[in-house]
């Protein structure tokens, strides 16, 4: 019987757990089901997990175990919200205390206009106020997060949105308000681009087409509102940049106008400003005459070819000279004064120019009268008018002053003859040069050039050859010689040497050479044969010997240079053996160049006696080292003078030392 009991329970808890089954299945395959206060969704006979779209509905179930989830969720990197029921959030939704927006798949918008009316966040909160996106300017109602379009006060300032919401800066709003770049709505003037315009104070609404007072002052604006500027008002008057009627010169498309102050309109025809005339054609533009010019009345101006204004003062156009006076401009004509000085023009305004003005008046190559001058023949006075009074060409003096005239009565210049005699004419003056040295012939008083005469000049004599050059070198000249400066000219006296001879020009007897005679000269007397040749001398009676003159007339020159290969003048230079040559020939006596010759002696000059160096007497010559290749002046007292190549004075030069002071070759004499 238990057995029978145990058999049925398990029989009947059978059907119970197949009954159950059977349930279960079909309640999954129906879609909705819920388990233990969760909700799944059966689908094709499994549990809908992830993402699922249910009768147009968006539901997310948990990806494990299918459990239906809500709230916020991100599903592949996109942001969900799904209610109380499950189904995802779409449109603009208030979740806890801020605004959101979701797109028609269930997606939050974030960062992104939305349907040009919202702006979701970067955190997907629509936002209100103002919002940069982009690069424009938005704002959004505080209130519905709504976009502003159109006319919007926001803090006392207003604002115009476009169609797209965006904030519209910097121009004309149609055709009656402007913003500025912040996006303001201004007031009173607005330049907008190249345009400008005037807004009502109190509406901000541009004025009326036509004319405006504005300030108590008047302004056209055109069409579109803007203030008229730059513009042709009229046939007649303009409006400059200001928008003002143009008054005075105005420069217009590249062309110049000019308008009248009282009527404001331009001028047409010729017209004086500021002294000047201008020219302005029929439709007023000014007219860039250039040169000289010629108006209706015969009035002549001149015009300045780079700005077209009428010129004064001097002008030089063409080949002509013309003065247009300083205040008017008119051309001058006839007679007038110019800075103290009388110009003549003629019919034409031309300047007379080196010529006789009626025959009476005579103006210069600059165009000024002269006077008190010499034109052609005639003579002008201090009043500019000819004096009747005529000259010729030729020699022409007036004044203490002398000119020479050609056939065209211009003055020449440079050496000119006349009637055979030579006279110069200064290069610069024309006038004649008189009492000077001209190319090396000198002029006398009269202007005639000085030859064929001795002349004192300066403090010098000079003779002037039949040519009017000067004599130089040995001449003679009425039977006599003289000695004329072979660089100046001038008249030499005293002993000169001529081809190894020594002359005397006797300044007593007007520098004439000493011929034939016999002459005592600083106590010494000096034979000159019928040549002039001077022969040996002797001294005075009671006077030295002729060797202690000698020494003396050597030391005459200490201090003077040496100077290698030098035998022509004591002062200038000389070497040993030219210094005792040029001392032995100053009187009379002789010898030869070189040291070598001067010792041994040579044909053709005067013999040496040799004498022992003890023996020696001044006047006598000493030889020195073992070459023979020094010469020196004995003079006494154990002294020597001579040239030496040492250094210079006192070292070297002309200078004394002791006789013997190095080896001694020999010693001659030549004044015995």
């Amino acid at each position: 019987m238990k057995k029978d009991c145990k058999l049925f329970l398990y029989i009947t808890l059978a059907i119970c757990l197949i009954t159950f089954s059977r349930k279960d299945v079909y309640a999954a395959a129906s879609g909705w089901y819920s388990q233990n206060g969760k909700v799944f969704y059966q689908l094709d006979g499994e549990k809908a997990k992830g993402l699922v779209k249910i009768k147009g509905n968006l539901f997310y179930f948990h990806p494990g175990t299918g459990e239906r989830l809500s709230g916020w969720r991100t599903v592949k990197g996109k942001l969900y919200y799904f209610g109380k029921n499950g189904s995802a959030l779409t449109g603009k939704q208030k979740i806890g205390k801020y605004q959101y927006y979701f797109n028609r798949k269930g997606i939050l918008q974030k960062d992104t206009l939305i349907q040009r009316t919202y702006y979701a966040g970067k955190r997907g909160r629509l936002a209100s106020g103002w919002i940069h996106y982009g690069v424009n300017d938005y704002y959004f109602d505080p209130v519905t997060f709504r976009m502003y379009k159109g006319w919007h006060e926001i803090k006392g300032k207003y604002y115009y949105f476009n169609a797209y919401g965006q904030l519209v800066k910097g121009r004309m709003v149609g055709k009656t308000w402007y913003v500025n770049e912040s996006g303001e709505r201004q007031y009173g003037w607005v330049d907008a681009g190249t345009k400008r315009y005037y807004l009502d104070p109190d509406t901000g609404k541009t004025v009326k087409k036509g004319w405006n007072v504005i300030n108590k002052q008047k302004f056209y604006f055109l069409e579109d509102h803007s203030l008229a500027r730059n513009y042709w008002l009229n046939e007649n008057q303009y409006l400059d940049e200001k928008g003002k009627l143009a008054t005075g010169w105005q420069q217009i498309d590249g062309k110049t106008y000019y308008f009248r102050k009282g009527k404001k309109e331009k001028v047409t025809g010729w017209l004086r400003i500021s002294g000047k005339v201008y020219y302005f054609d029929e439709k007023g533009v000014c007219q860039k005459l250039s040169g000289l010019v010629r108006t209706d009345y015969g009035i002549r101006y001149y015009f300045d070819p780079t700005t077209g204004e009428m010129a004064t003062g001097w002008i030089h156009y063409g080949v002509n000279d013309y003065y247009f006076d300083q205040k008017t401009g008119r051309a001058y004509k006839g007679w007038h004064y110019i800075e103290g000085k009388r110009y003549f023009f003629n019919t034409f305004g031309q300047l007379a120019k080196n010529r006789f003005v009626g025959n009476t008046y005579f103006v210069d190559a600059e165009g000024k009268m002269v006077t008190d001058t010499w034109i052609l023949s005639y003579e002008i006075g201090a009043d500019g008018k000819k004096t009747g009074k005529t000259r010729t060409p030729g020699l022409f003096s007036e004044k203490g002053k002398t000119w020479i005239l050609d056939e065209n009565y211009e003055k020449l210049t440079g050496w000119r003859e006349v009637d055979g005699q030579w006279y110069h004419f200064d290069e610069a003056s024309g006038e004649m040069d008189r009492e000077k040295w001209i190319d090396g012939y000198y002029l006398k008083k009269d202007g005639t050039r000085t030859s064929g005469q001795l002349a004192w000049i300066d403090g010098e004599t000079y003779l002037f050859l039949e040519d009017g050059s000067k004599a130089k070198g040995l001449t003679e000249y009425e039977g006599k010689k003289y000695y004329f400066s072979t660089v100046t000219g001038a008249l030499y006296t005293g002993f000169k040497v001529i081809d190894e001879y020594t002359y005397y020009f006797d300044l007593k007897q007007s520098g004439a050479m000493a011929v034939d005679t016999e002459i005592s000269i600083d106590g010494m007397i000096y034979l000159f044969d019928k040549d002039g040749h001077m022969k040996p001398k002797m001294p005075d009676s009671g006077k030295e010997k002729l060797g202690e003159q000698i020494a003396a007339y050597a030391q005459e020159f200490i201090g003077y240079p040496y100077k290698e290969r030098g035998d022509q003048d004591l002062k200038q230079g000389v070497d040993c053996s030219g210094f005792t040559m040029l001392v032995m020939r100053h009187f009379g006596i002789h010898i030869p160049r070189t040291t070598w010759t001067q010792h041994d002696g040579a044909k053709g000059y005067k013999q040496p006696i040799q004498i022992p160096i003890e023996d020696r007497k001044p006047g006598d010559l000493i030889f020195y080292y073992s070459g023979n290749s020094h010469v020196g002046i004995y003079i006494g007292n154990d002294k020597v003078v001579h040239a030496s190549n040492s250094a210079p004075y006192p070292k070297g030069g002309i200078k004394i030392s002791a006789y013997d002071y190095v080896y001694i070759y020999g010693c001659v004499r030549y004044w015995y």
